[in-house]
C-alpha cells in the first residue's frame, strides 16, 4: 500500500484483494456511466456479478505479470488500474493495461499517480518488457499523460469505435518499454 499526498487530498494505491470485489465491481459499474471513453458504453446492461469481479482479482493474483490497483480516499474508491499479461509464452513480455478515474477527481493527478504506480510495478517486473494500452484517438488528457510517463504511439486503427450517433473514433495503441 502506497500513500500518495496530492494538492486537495491523500490517494491511497493498494492491490487489490478478493475482499474489495464489491467495491471494485460497483465502481466500475459507476465509472461505466461516468465517461465517454470506456468501451462499455453507458446504455450496455452491466451484468458482472461480485463473484466474477472476485474471480477477475483472483486471477489476476495469480499470474505474475498482472495486477490489478485501487485508488481509494478514504473508504471510497475512486480509481482503478489494472494490467493483464500474456498467457502464451511469446506474449507473456506484454501486459494490457487498462485505468479509470472517477470524473469528480480528473485532472487532479490521480490518473498519474495509479500510472506511475503501475509502472513502478512493471518496471520491478522481470517477465514485462512492455506495457501497453489503447485510447480513444480524441482523449487528449489521457493521451498526454501515456505521452509525459514515456508511451509511444505505436498504431491508429480508424473507426474502432462507434458511438450511437452513428460517428467514429480512432483507436491509439500506445506502448512503453519497461526495463527489468
Amino acid at each position: 500500500m502506497e500513500v500518495i499526498h496530492l494538492k486537495n487530498f491523500n490517494l491511497t494505491i493498494k492491490t487489490a484483494e478478493v475482499s474489495d470485489a464489491k467495491m471494485l465491481r460497483d465502481f466500475v459499474k459507476f465509472v461505466a456511466n461516468d465517461s465517454q471513453y470506456l468501451l462499455r458504453s453507458s446504455d450496455e446492461e452491466f451484468t458482472l456479478t461480485i463473484e466474477q469481479e472476485a474471480d477477475w482479482i483472483k486471477k489476476a493474483a495469480e499470474h505474475e505479470n498482472s495486477i490489478i490497483l485501487i485508488g481509494l480516499v478514504g473508504d471510497e474508491v475512486i480509481a482503478v488500474t489494472d494490467a493483464h499479461g500474456g498467457k502464451r509464452k511469446r506474449i507473456a513480455h506484454i501486459a494490457h493495461l487498462g485505468t479509470s478515474v472517477a470524473k469528480k477527481l480528473r485532472g487532479q493527478g490521480v490518473g498519474q499517480a495509479m500510472m506511475m504506480a503501475l509502472c513502478n510495478w512493471a518496471r520491478a517486473n522481470k517477465n514485462l518488457e512492455y506495457l501497453e494500452l489503447s485510447v480513444m484517438g480524441d482523449n487528449i488528457p489521457a493521451r498526454s499523460l501515456y505521452k509525459k510517463l514515456g508511451f509511444v504511439e505505436v498504431a491508429n486503427k480508424p473507426n474502432s469505435f462507434k458511438y450511437k450517433d452513428g460517428s467514429y473514433q480512432d483507436e491509439i495503441v500506445m506502448r512503453l518499454k519497461v526495463e527489468s
